[in-house]
């Protein structure tokens, strides 16, 4: 073939030559034609007599070589009549109007062969149907099985395209009631088919998972990958599929464990071990323990909520729901030794507001200074009353109340201008 290719291209671009010259030339690509087509070399043959048409626009002989070699094909398709139809109607732009009829002659012949074709082919079609009822029969009796390998992957392809190839013949034979039960057939196989390949992927990202560091971050992606496989069951129906196939997918009743759950196990491992660290760190912080020589109840606070503020941000890094609850319990208890120490502080501002009560009140009952005295020398007017117990609040409305009521009318306004500045009461961060 490849010769005949270099004849042609020496042909096709040999130059321009005389009238007698390209008589020759015509005649070369017509007999070199008919030699490749002698030797079943259609492809060429059929380039040869196009080249040979080409050459001679308008000339007739070389169309009617061209179409009798065609028509005398016996295994002539229906390619290479629409080949030759449209090689026939350019050439209708170029000869003599005088030999219009001939060329039309040669058409009607080629649309004749072309009919004679297709109810060849069509009769052909009728003549398997009932070997394409016999294979429909062959299909139903196919069985699924809970396989997921590519093995079965491919044969479920082949069944497929038999059911397709099937149920298109007896479609154009117009057997609709079989057509109609070989479309549900490949339906159902179809759908088998894409719960095969979810679930093969789905297997094969759970067999990778045993393999990898579950802290790392090939296994997240992995597991992510799987995880959103799932999305591949979602309006499928499996009531028809194979039964230890549904058990795969959804679990079942005697211990069998679906792929969500398998999956939810993995995504729990992973999480699990890439949360253990950041527990560990929080467990260290909230055993953690402030100085006993802090001068401050607030120091003590302020210590601890910068811990709380640190196991905070740890939290949220932690995707291990039993991991998470552990974690929170150690936050609790920070939080709640806060709120010890907030009471402690509280306490201590109560003790120091009774002392300085108690101190205006041994100056009242001494009645050795002024009442102006009384309440400031004692730091009673640093007492902030919205700070104060119950119990304090009624003390401090008895003692100071009694010093408050024998100053004079301008001592008395003096005294809450000065309380009210800003400022001036005693703030519970001091204790």
């Amino acid at each position: 073939m490849l010769t005949q290719v270099t004849r042609l291209n020496e042909t096709v671009g040999s130059p321009a030559r005389t009238p007698s010259a390209a008589v020759q030339a015509v005649r070369k690509a017509l007999a070199a034609g008919d030699m490749a087509a002698s030797r079943g070399d259609w492809p060429i043959a059929q380039l040869y007599w196009l080249n040979a048409i080409t050459r001679s626009p308008g000339e007739l002989e070389p169309l009617r070589h061209y179409v009798q070699a065609v028509l005398n094909r016996g295994d002539a398709t229906n390619t290479d009549l629409d080949r030759l139809n449209s090689t026939l109607e350019l050439a209708s732009y170029q000869v003599d109007p005088d030999d219009l009829p001939r060329l039309l002659e040669w058409m009607n012949q080629v649309e004749t062969r072309r009919t004679q074709l297709n109810e060849r082919e069509r009769e052909d079609e009728e003549i398997d149907i009932s070997e394409t009822e016999d294979l429909l029969v062959h299909l139903m009796s196919i069985e699924m099985t809970p396989a997921t390998d590519l093995k079965e992957s491919e044969r479920v392809s082949r069944v497929v395209d038999e059911l397709t190839e099937t149920r298109r013949i007896l479609d154009e034979a117009g057997r609709d009631n079989l057509a109609d039960e070989c479309r549900m057939l490949q339906h159902r196989w179809e759908r088998y088919g894409r719960v095969l390949s979810t679930c093969r992927f789905i297997d094969e990202c759970l067999t990778k998972l045993e393999t990898l560091d579950p802290t790392s971050q090939t296994a997240v992606v992995v597991v992510q990958a799987a995880e959103n496989a799932l999305t591949g069951f979602w309006g499928e129906p499996l009531h028809d599929l194979p039964r230890d196939l549904q058990a795969r997918v959804l679990g079942s009743p005697d211990g069998a464990i679906g792929y969500a759950q398998r999956i939810q196990d993995q995504v729990e491992t992973i999480s699990a071990a890439r949360s253990q660290p950041i527990l560990a760190r929080i467990k260290e912080i909230a055993a953690r323990t402030t100085p006993d020589d802090l001068p401050k109840w607030q120091d003590h606070i302020e210590q601890r909520q910068a811990d709380l503020r640190e196991i905070n941000n740890l939290l949220v890094q932690i995707s291990s729901r039993p991991l998470m609850e552990a974690a929170q319990k150690e936050q609790e208890t920070v939080a709640q030794q806060i709120q010890e120490y907030r009471q402690k502080q509280f306490d201590a501002y109560q003790q120091w507001a009774v002392n300085c009560l108690a101190a205006a009140f041994n100056d009242w009952n001494a009645n050795k200074k002024k009442y102006w005295n009384m309440l400031v020398d004692n730091n009673v007017h640093q007492i902030d009353e919205s700070l104060l117990s119950p119990p304090v609040a009624r003390l401090y409305q008895d003692i100071a109340g009694k010093v408050l009521g024998k100053l004079s009318a301008g001592l008395f306004v003096k005294y809450h201008i000065v309380t009210s500045k800003p400022n001036m009461k005693q703030k519970l961060e001091k204790f």
